[in-house]
C-alpha cells in the first residue's frame, strides 16, 4: 500500500466517526496548547529579563576594581590599577577600549542660576578615551578635551530645584524643577541645561564649626540620552579637573588618581573596558581576571537568568507535558475501538493481500494523523493566548520605570517544530499497541466472527 493512498483511506476512516475523532484530537489539542502557551510565557518572561538588564547597562561595558590578595595576613597586596594597568588592559584580545574613572569625595552643590542641585555624583574621565564607550546623547557633544566643561546625565536637570525663602521661620525650602520621584513629573518641561554654565561648589571642613567653600565654574557641552551610561544623576568633567576638585579637599591618595613618583603609579579607583562583541566577553574576563583584578561582567547575571528560566520552561512545559499524555489514553482507547469496530474489514483486507506491516502502518497513520490535527488545534489556540497575553496591558515588571516591554508571550519556530513533532510523536506511539493487536487478527477468526 503506498503512502498517500494510505493517508486516504486513513483520512475517509477519521470522517466516518467525526464526533469521537474530535474529541480525541482535542484531547491532544488542550495538551499541545498548554505546553505552547506557558513555555511560550517563560520564553517572554526570559527575554524581557534579559532586554531590561541590557537597557540597564551595556553589556560589553566591564568595570574593572582593583585586585584583592584573598590571603589574609600582614603581606596581603592590594593590586592597584595604573597607568601600566591601563597598558596591559589594553592588550587583551578583545578590548577596545580602556578608560580610567574616579570619583569625587566631597559634599558638592551645584548651582545654575536659581537652581540649585544636590546629591549629584562627580566622575572624571579620559575624554581621549570616551569616544570608544559609544556614549549616545540627546542634545549637544561629549568632553573635548578642554578643562572646564562638562557633560550630564539624563537624570540630573530632574534633580535641579529652587530655593525659596521662607519669610515665617527664616529658612530656604526646595522645589524640585520638575520632581524626579512623582509619575505626573513630566507635565512641566525639562529644565535646559546644555550650553549653560554651572558652578560646582566645593565644602571643606579647615578647623571647628570652621568651613571653606571654592567654587568651579564649568560649561555644559551636552547631555547623554535617557538610560545611556551610568545610573542615576551624574555630571561628567575632565580627569584632571576632578583630581584638583579632590586635592583641594584633601584626598589625594588611592581613588582620586593622586600621582606619585611619577604618571606610571597614578592609581584609579575604577577602569572601564569596552569589548568589541557580546562573543568576546567572556574571554576579556579571564583575561582581567589573569591580570589580578576584580571584574564582574553582566553576562554571568544573564547566564543566571537564562538557567533560572530554562528551570521554569521544563516545569512549565512538564505540565502541558502531562496534559498531552493523558491524551494519548484516549487515542490509544480511540484506536482499540476501532479496531474492534472494523474486524471484518481487517479480515477481508488480509485475504485480498494487504501485509501484517501494511495494516500495522495503517492504524499508526491513524493515530498519528489524529496527533496531527490535535497538534495544528493546539498550536492555533496556543497563538491565540500568547496575542491575548501581549495585548494585555503590560506593567513595568522588570526594569527602571518608564520602560517598555517587549511581547510577554513569545512563540518561536523552534517552539512550533516541537509542539507538532511531540504531539505527532505522542499520537504514534499511543497506536502502536493497537496497531500490533490489529496486524495479528486472523482473517478467518475475523470473518467466522462477524
Amino acid at each position: 500500500m503506498r503512502f498517500l493512498d494510505g493517508i486516504m483511506l486513513v483520512w475517509r476512516n477519521l470522517l466516518r466517526r467525526k464526533s469521537r475523532t474530535f474529541l480525541t484530537a482535542l484531547g491532544v489539542a488542550i495538551g499541545t496548547a498548554a505546553i505552547v502557551g506557558m513555555v511560550a510565557l517563560a520564553i517572554g518572561l526570559k527575554e524581557n529579563a534579559v532586554r531590561s538588564f541590557d537597557n540597564f547597562q551595556d553589556i560589553t561595558v566591564l568595570d574593572i576594581y582593583p585586585g584583592w590578595n584573598e590571603t589574609p595576613g600582614p603581606n596581603s597586596q592590594t593590586k592597584q590599577l595604573t597607568e601600566d594597568s591601563v597598558a596591559d588592559l589594553k592588550r587583551i584580545p578583545g578590548v577596545v577600549g580602556v578608560m580610567p574613572q574616579t570619583g569625587l569625595y566631597g559634599a558638592l552643590e551645584v548651582q545654575m542660576g536659581r537652581m540649585v542641585g544636590e546629591g549629584m555624583q562627580v566622575i572624571g574621565v579620559d575624554a581621549r578615551e570616551a569616544e570608544k564607550f559609544d556614549f549616545q546623547l540627546q542634545e549637544g557633544t561629549f568632553l573635548s578635551g578642554s578643562k572646564n566643561e562638562a557633560v550630564i546625565s539624563y537624570l540630573v536637570p530632574d534633580y535641579m530645584y529652587q530655593k525659596q525663602r521662607n519669610s515665617r521661620d527664616n529658612k530656604d525650602e526646595g522645589h524640585y524643577y520638575r520632581d524626579p520621584f512623582q509619575e505626573d513629573s513630566g507635565v512641566k518641561p525639562r529644565l535646559d541645561m546644555v550650553n549653560k554654565t554651572l558652578n560646582l561648589v566645593l565644602t571643606r571642613h579647615t578647623g571647628e564649626d570652621s568651613l571653606e567653600t571654592r567654587t568651579y565654574k564649568v560649561r555644559v557641552k551636552g547631555m547623554l540620552s535617557e538610560g545611556k551610561g551610568q545610573w542615576g544623576p551624574i555630571i561628567y568633567l575632565p580627569m584632571e579637573m576632578v583630581q584638583e576638585m579632590n586635592e583641594w579637599l584633601g584626598h589625594s591618595g588611592f581613588g582620586t588618581g593622586g600621582r606619585s613618583r611619577g604618571r606610571n603609579h597614578v592609581e584609579y579607583e575604577m577602569v572601564r573596558v569596552k569589548v568589541a562583541s557580546r562573543n568576546e566577553v567572556e574571554q576579556v574576563v579571564d583575561g582581567i581576571k589573569a591580570l589580578g583584578y576584580q571584574t564582574w561582567s553582566p553576562m554571568e547575571a544573564i547566564k543566571e537568568i537564562n538557567s533560572f528560566f530554562l528551570v521554569v520552561q521544563l516545569i512549565l512545559g512538564g505540565i502541558g507535558a502531562i496534559s498531552l499524555l493523558v491524551a494519548s489514553i484516549g487515542i490509544m482507547n480511540t484506536m482499540f475501538m476501532s479496531i474492534l469496530e472494523r474486524t471484518k474489514e481487517i479480515g477481508i483486507m488480509k485475504v485480498l493481500g494487504a501485509t501484517i506491516p501494511s495494516i500495522r502502518q495503517m492504524f499508526l497513520l491513524e493515530s498519528g494523523l489524529i496527533g496531527c490535527l490535535g497538534g495544528i488545534s493546539g498550536l492555533i489556540v496556543g497563538y491565540i493566548f500568547a496575542s491575548l497575553v501581549n495585548m494585555a496591558p503590560q506593567s513595568n515588571l522588570f526594569g527602571m520605570p518608564g520602560e517598555e516591554l517587549g511581547d510577554i508571550a513569545v512563540i518561536p519556530p523552534w517552539l512550533v517544530l516541537f509542539a507538532l513533532g511531540f504531539s505527532i510523536f505522542i499520537g504514534v506511539i499511543s497506536g502502536l499497541l493497537p496497531a500490533n493487536r490489529a496486524a495479528k487478527i486472523s482473517p478467518l477468526q475475523a470473518l467466522r466472527q462477524e
